[in-house]
């Protein structure tokens, strides 16, 4: 791992972006992944269909909380049509983050449980 990726990864988790509780919302759900330990809860405020505002609080490895600070600004603005069909290339791309292929969950924790939350409440 490079030092610009490893200080890009330690900056997003020393100062996070959109990590707060999102008071209000429309929709929230919790993300656990048990193999590294991230717990995040993820809020969204749905205006129709469109994220107007997304946020996270929780704890989780510097991978998972990097990820969830791109993630939440990038699917703001977006509809939900437009989320459910984020395939897992556009989050790596979006992501733009080095990591191991064990670090999967890490990576996409935050967007499976936006997905989760748009499928079961929508």
């Amino acid at each position: 791992m490079n030092d610009i990726y490893r200080e890009h990864i330690l900056d997003l988790y020393r100062n996070p972006i959109n990590k707060h509780v999102l008071d209000p919302s429309t929709h929230q759900d919790r993300g656990h992944n048990p193999q590294c330990g991230d717990d995040l809860q993820v809020y969204v405020y749905l205006d129709g269909d469109i994220i107007t505002a997304t946020s996270y609080t929780g704890t989780g490895c510097a991978i998972s909380i990097a990820a969830a600070s791109i993630l939440s600004q990038e699917i703001q603005g977006k509809t939900i049509h437009e989320v459910e069909n984020m395939t897992q290339h556009d989050i790596y791309d979006i992501v733009g983050l080095e990591y191991e292929p064990t670090r999967f969950k890490c990576v996409t924790l935050y967007i499976t449980t936006v997905k989760h939350m748009i499928s079961n409440k929508y």
